[in-house]
């Protein structure tokens, strides 16, 4: 993997993007592993497509540039479209890693959708949990508590009746707490 003498090497533009592609998919080490390329070199070139990519989205005006004196409010207006579809594109590719069985890319996509989703959930004012409780003693004088109360005192009373009576001659446990 060491170039002797410090020549650079001149790799094939194929077998560079085929690297590129596996390093995406698997990561740099084992995509290194593989294609028997050096890990700093397959680093060295995403680290090259990354920022290809940047200064060409940039020039798409599709990277938005740190704007001194932009308001909160205009820079959420311009970021939430955007975190949105991210997600979207996140829920296609996930779903086409698991068409192809590969499920590690499908977890890693379907992770950047979740984050997208409420991170744009966050920025739009809306909740990204929820916490329900109940206080059952707001409903304490409620008909329908009443009922179950009376019903409940009703039973207790009726199996105290029973103890105190004793057990019945011929009856089985089961049959003596139908009498």
């Amino acid at each position: 993997m060491s170039n002797p003498g410090g020549a650079k090497r001149r790799w094939d533009p194929a077998v560079k993007a085929a690297a590129l592609e596996r390093a995406a998919t698997v990561g740099p080490g084992r995509a290194s592993r593989e294609l028997n390329i050096s890990e700093n070199t397959i680093k060295s070139w995403m680290s090259r497509a990354s920022r290809k990519a940047h200064a060409e989205l940039a020039r798409a005006n599709l990277v938005m540039p740190v704007r001194v004196g932009l308001s909160w409010a205009d820079r959420r207006d311009r970021i939430l479209p955007a975190l949105g579809e991210l997600a979207e594109e996140a829920i296609a590719a996930s779903r086409l890693a698991v068409q192809e069985n590969r499920a590690k890319c499908a977890s890693d996509f379907a992770s950047v959708a979740a984050r997208m989703l409420d991170k744009a959930a966050l920025l739009g004012g809306e909740v990204t949990s929820r916490s329900e409780s109940r206080n059952l003693s707001l409903h304490a004088d409620s008909p329908g508590l009443q009922a179950v109360k009376a019903e409940g005192a009703a039973i207790v009373a009726a199996r105290e009746a029973q103890l105190e009576r004793g057990p019945v001659e011929g009856l089985t446990v089961a049959e003596e707490g139908d009498v």
